[in-house]
C-alpha cells in the first residue's frame, strides 16, 4: 500500500528537481539565446530566460522516475509531454510554423487518445434530458478537447504568473477529488503542483524575484494545458472516473471564458480568430489601470471562485444539469463584462492621443 511518505517523497523530489532545473537551465538559455524579448505585445524588460516548462517536466521526471509504478503508469502522459515541450523549446528558439505545431499537437493528442486510450465518452447531463454519450464521436471530440485546452493555455499565458497560478489552481481542485482515484494519478499532480510552485520562485510579480526571472514560453504554457486536459479526462472519464465533466469545467472556468470571449470578439469583428492583440482580460486590465500583480490577483480570485463552486457541487452532490446552466450565466456574464472593459479602452485610447498631440 503506498502510504503519506511516498507521497511526500514525491512532493520533495518534483520541487528540489525543478528548482535546480531552472536554475541550470536559465544559464544554458542565456547562452543559446531561448530567451523573451520585449515586442508589440509583450512589455516586460531585458532578456527572459523560456525555460519554465522544461524546470518543471524536468521536477516531474525525477520524481516519478523513482518509483517505477508511477512512472510507468504514467508513460504515455510523460511522451506526450516531453514531444510537447521539446517542440515549444524550438517553437521559442527558432519560431516554428503553426502548421508544425499544429501536427505536433495533434500527434500528442493521439498519444492520448490511441495510447492511453483518453476518450470522451460523455461530456455528463447538461441540458436536463440524462447523460449525452458521444459515441463515435468520442475521438475526434477528444482530440478538439487536447489541442483546445493546450492552445487556451497558451493564450492565456500573458502575464507573469498567470497561466502557472490557473494551472496550479486547477490542478489542486483535481488532487481534492483524486483521494478517491488511484495512487499514480495522485503521484502525478503532486509532482506537478510541486514543480509549478518551484517555477513560481521565478516567475510571479513580487519583489526581490526580478534578478532570476523566468517565463514559461510555449513550452511550458502548451505543457501545462496539456496536463489539465490529460488528468481531467483521467477523471471525469471511463469506469474509474471520480467527477463529472461538468465539475472539470468549473476547475478551468477562467481560460475556458477567455478563450471563447476572444475568438468570439475576433471574429465578429471579422479578424482571424488566431489573431495576436491586446484584448484579453489580462490585457484590459491592465489597460484600465491595474498592475501587473493586481491583475494576477483579480483573476487568480475569480478562478479560486470558480473551482470551489466545482468542489462544492461535487461533494454536495448536486446535478449536472444547474451546474452548467450556472456556467453558462457566468460565461455570458464574462463576455458581457470584456466587452464593456474592451469598449471603455477603446475609447479611451483617442482621447488619450488628442492630449498627448495638444500637447
Amino acid at each position: 500500500m503506498i502510504g503519506t511518505p511516498v507521497f511526500a517523497a514525491v512532493a520533495l523530489l518534483a520541487f528540489v528537481g525543478s528548482y535546480i532545473a531552472l536554475c541550470t537551465f536559465r544559464l544554458v538559455a542565456i547562452l543559446v539565446r531561448l530567451v523573451d524579448v520585449a515586442g508589440t505585445l509583450k512589455h516586460h524588460k531585458g532578456a527572459v530566460p523560456l525555460v519554465g516548462g522544461l524546470g518543471i517536466l524536468a521536477g516531474y521526471l525525477l520524481a516519478l522516475g523513482v518509483y517505477p509504478v508511477f512512472f510507468s503508469e504514467n508513460s504515455y502522459f510523460l511522451i506526450a509531454s516531453a514531444l510537447l515541450v521539446i517542440t515549444g523549446t524550438l517553437d521559442d528558439r527558432f519560431v516554428l510554423s503553426p502548421a508544425l505545431r499544429l501536427v505536433v499537437q495533434l500527434v500528442v493528442a493521439l498519444t492520448a487518445v490511441f495510447g492511453a486510450g483518453l476518450v470522451v465518452e460523455t461530456i455528463g447531463a447538461p441540458f436536463f434530458s440524462g447523460a449525452i454519450e458521444m459515441g463515435w464521436l468520442a475521438v475526434p471530440f477528444a482530440i478538439l478537447v487536447f489541442v483546445g485546452g493546450i492552445n487556451a493555455w497558451n493564450m492565456i499565458d500573458g502575464i507573469d504568473g498567470l497561466a502557472a497560478v490557473l494551472a496550479f489552481i486547477a490542478l489542486s481542485c483535481m488532487l481534492a477529488i483524486a483521494v478517491a482515484a488511484s495512487p499514480p494519478v495522485q503521484a502525478s499532480l503532486i509532482a506537478l503542483l510541486c514543480g509549478i510552485a518551484a517555477f513560481f520562485l521565478f516567475n510571479l510579480p513580487v519583489y526581490g524575484l526580478h534578478t532570476h526571472r523566468t517565463f514559461l514560453g510555449d513550452a511550458g504554457s502548451m505543457f501545462l494545458g496539456l496536463a489539465i486536459v490529460w488528468h481531467a479526462l483521467v477523471l471525469s472519464q471511463g469506469p474509474t472516473a471520480v467527477m463529472s465533466p461538468i465539475t472539470a469545467l468549473w476547475f478551468v472556468a477562467m481560460p475556458v471564458f477567455d478563450v471563447i470571449t476572444t475568438t468570439l470578439r475576433r471574429v465578429l469583428r471579422g479578424r482571424s480568430p488566431l489573431a495576436g492583440d491586446r484584448q484579453h482580460l489580462h490585457h484590459l486590465l491592465q489597460d484600465h489601470g491595474l498592475s501587473t500583480r493586481q491583475t494576477l490577483i483579480t483573476i487568480s480570485i475569480a478562478a479560486l471562485l470558480c473551482g470551489a463552486i466545482g468542489l462544492a457541487s461535487h461533494f454536495a452532490g448536486v446535478a449536472e444539469s444547474p451546474m452548467f446552466a450556472l456556467f453558462a450565466l457566468v460565461g455570458a456574464a464574462y463576455f458581457t463584462w470584456v466587452r464593456r472593459l474592451s469598449k471603455s479602452a477603446s475609447q479611451a485610447a483617442p482621447d488619450a492621443s488628442k492630449i498627448e498631440t495638444s500637447q
